[in-house]
């Protein structure tokens, strides 16, 4: 039977304006067993080899405790005197041997401790990755979960795309809006390879953390689950400047750069071995903060020739050191296992700056003419990675934009005379693409 209307319009108004009273439990205790159809789509995509090469193997999803919950340490502080921060199991996916896999799972009702879920209820998830050869990879990205009884459930990656599931049903029958909370589910799956995490989980460390079932530790937080990676501590914090915006241009532009919240901005993710080189980009993760911050750039006199001015925003980073894999009889957990570090963006300062660079050339293919005092917006649902970031720890992380609500950039010609604005790779409204102002 079909919901009232105007029980479903407090109900969306409730997951949309409500978030802040605490995060969305699952709606019942569901095993999370793999390829079970009934359970949402939580990650899927390709195990391959150190040479690139799909290939079979097993790939583990669990709830990673954020970096507020990690407790910096002193990194010579030995790891056996070390109390693990511990993660929760969500579930797990033979990769066939074309590589493929497909995660579905939801957590365990109450499994999941307060302090885990961000200000807007999301989760940081990690998935750990293992090749029947004996390589693995870790990757990680932001995701929540949308849970409404009789109507649908499905993980987003985008919180615009999740907060068009929630207000689905508010003006609709349960039917339609479960139809509407799938389709908007399946377009997030399809897109969030796209900066927030690999398409492809390439496993170039060597060894097999992943224990088989018969000599896995069992979770004691998750039944029918065991640990993947446990969090030991903080082990450095540090920051640096990160790229969000570039605009290549010549005299007589403007270009509006406005953030109202930055959750929809994904920060690149590092992963090594040794904390201090080596290391490789292993999906993202994202934060919420509401401060807004506008940025504008002028360009009213020379260079007469194109170039490029790149708007970097100061981010805050934590170097986390990670336990990953465990088996029966082996040593007590934080003193054994696989240990591997991760660089990751926290929180902006929302300190700026400009940083200049060589202009990229224009594409015929993908011009748009802008007329004397008129403005071209970047259109929303699209997305633009740049990177050039400052170097922290080794690591020099990427940053993912996309241009929702949460995220408005728009060019302004400031002559009399009609120009054009140029994608180096698509449209330069609704493509994923740098984009240069000509003249």
């Amino acid at each position: 039977m079909d919901v009232p209307r105007r029980a479903r319009l407090a109900a969306a108004a409730a997951l949309i304006a409500g978030l802040a009273i605490g995060p969305i439990e699952p709606s019942a205790a569901t095993p999370t067993q793999e390829g079970s159809p009934e359970l949402p789509l939580l990650w899927s995509g390709t195990l391959a080899d150190k040479a690139g090469k799909p290939t079979s193997g097993r790939v583990v999803a669990f709830v990673r405790p954020p970096a507020s919950a990690i407790p910096k340490v002193n990194p010579l502080t030995p790891v056996s005197q070390l109390t693990p921060i511990p993660s929760i199991p969500l579930g797990e996916a033979a990769a066939d041997s074309s590589g493929r896999f497909e995660i579905r799972a939801v957590p365990a009702a109450g499994s999941i401790p307060a302090s885990y879920y961000k200000p807007d209820g999301a989760l940081d998830v990690m998935v750990l990755a293992q090749t029947d050869g004996g390589t693995w990879t870790l990757a990680g990205d932001t995701v929540q979960l949308l849970d409404q009884p009789g109507v649908g459930r499905a993980w987003f990656t985008s919180p615009e795309r999740y907060e068009q599931a929630a207000s689905a049903g508010a003006l609709t029958s349960d039917t339609e809006a479960g139809e509407s909370i799938a389709a908007l589910a399946s377009a997030d799956a399809a897109a969030a390879t796209d900066g927030d995490r690999p398409a492809t989980l390439k496993a170039t460390l060597n060894g097999s953390p992943i224990p088989a079932p018969s000599e896995a530790v069992p979770s004691a937080t998750a039944p029918g689950g065991y640990v993947a990676c446990n969090a030991l501590g903080t082990y450095a914090t540090g920051k640096a400047f990160r790229t969000v915006d570039q605009v290549d241009a010549v005299t007589y532009w403007d270009m509006w750069a406005t953030y109202s919240n930055m959750k929809s901005t994904s920060w690149g993710l590092g992963v090594s071995v040794s904390g201090s080189s080596g290391w490789t980009l292993g999906g993202s993760a994202n934060f919420s903060q509401s401060q807004g911050v506008e940025v504008v750039y002028h360009a009213y006199s020379g260079p007469y020739s194109p170039y490029r001015q790149k708007f970097q925003m100061e981010a805050n980073h934590s170097k986390i050191r990670w336990q990953c894999g465990g088996k029966t009889g082996s040593p007590p957990p934080g003193t054994g296992g696989y240990l591997v570090y991760t660089a990751e963006a926290t929180g902006v300062t929302w300190g700026t700056r400009n940083d200049f660079g060589t202009a990229i050339g224009c594409n015929s293919a993908y011009m748009l003419p802008v007329g004397g005092g008129n403005a071209l917006n970047r259109e929303g649902s699209s997305k633009a990675t740049f990177s050039g970031s400052a170097s922290i720890w080794g690591f020099s992380g990427n940053a993912t934009v996309s241009y929702e609500s949460y995220a408005r950039h728009s060019w302004k010609n400031d002559s009399i005379y009609n120009r054009y604005l140029c994608g180096e790779s698509g449209s330069p409204a609704t493509g994923h693409t740098r984009v240069r102002a000509g003249n």
